[in-house]
């Protein structure tokens, strides 16, 4: 319901600011094809990253020359599209090793996935603050409070979060404990999850320019702002669709962005980046099979 809720009024604010729009062929004058371009090619860059993450973690579980890894991983790409959980691609990819293999696989890959969520919100929060500076009108002290506490918080669970669960003596919540103090490392987990994060700042920047704003550094800091804040919106499928172009809209008008060229940025990443690799992973899946 709570999920539902936030859904509508992201819809109803997406609707009010495109209903105000001047929908023309003008709108495209200034498509740059370069910068688009160049957004596509860091795709395979962006998943690139993801599989080394998955790497890292059948290397844990001695499963690293499993045949079935390539699978697995492009059936995780399915799976996190198509439900609402933030850790939706462990179900593609654990119905492909055995069944004492699949709760560490779970374990981990909701590990990986907290890490581009804390990289996430370590970069908005400093992004948060370096604007405050810039221009004080922005946020007020009490936002970065939040960004402050907020990357604490997710700093001090992912690095030390089997830490903070053991009092809890429930027998699952004991098992993560231990499965997250033999896991892969989480330094090269977070280490390769921030690479992965500056792909993403650099196809919407791209993305931005391709459809007409000139780059700036600050352009950087309100795209950080607009991931962290997609990072804490509550999924529902398709990659947050919708829910993305609402918050990128209500962040970048705020830096003086038009409303037109960062619906179409955030579609285009969302496209490159969600739904090109969805489909070539349902081929991929079906050619196998065949």
């Amino acid at each position: 319901m709570f999920k539902g809720i936030v859904f509508s009024i992201l819809v109803y604010l997406l609707y009010s600011r495109l209903e105000k729009l001047d929908w023309n062929e003008r709108q495209f004058d200034d498509f740059q094809l370069i910068p688009f371009i160049v957004c596509f090619l860091f795709v395979p860059l962006n998943w690139y990253f993801e599989w080394l993450k998955w790497k890292l973690l059948l290397q844990s579980i001695n499963e690293e020359k499993n045949p079935n890894r390539l699978t697995a991983f492009v059936s995780g790409i399915v799976s996190s599209f198509l439900t609402p959980a933030f850790s939706g691609n462990f179900l593609g990819r654990i119905i492909y090793f055995e069944a004492n293999k699949r709760w560490k696989l779970t374990v981990y890959s909701m590990v990986s996935n907290f890490s581009q969520f804390t990289v996430s919100m370590f970069f908005g929060a400093i992004a948060g603050i370096i604007l405050l500076f810039e221009k004080e009108s922005y946020f007020s002290e009490l936002s970065t409070g939040f960004f402050i506490g907020a990357t604490i918080t997710s700093l001090l669970i992912y690095f030390f979060g089997e830490t903070l669960a053991s009092p809890i003596k429930i027998q699952r919540v004991q098992s993560m404990v231990l499965l997250v103090k033999k896991g892969p490392s989480r330094m090269k987990i977070i280490g390769v999850s921030l690479l992965r994060y500056l792909v993403f700042l650099l196809q919407f920047s791209l993305a931005l320019s391709a459809f007409g704003v000139s780059f700036e550094y600050l352009n950087l800091l309100w795209i950080a702002l607009v991931y962290m804040a997609v990072t804490l919106t509550p999924s529902l499928f398709f990659g947050k669709i919708v829910m993305r172009e609402s918050i990128a809209v209500s962040i970048l008008t705020l830096a003086g962005i038009a409303t037109f060229p960062i619906l179409l940025a955030s579609l285009t990443t969302w496209f490159f980046n969600l739904l090109i690799p969805t489909f070539v992973s349902v081929f991929f899946i079906k050619f196998k099979r065949s």
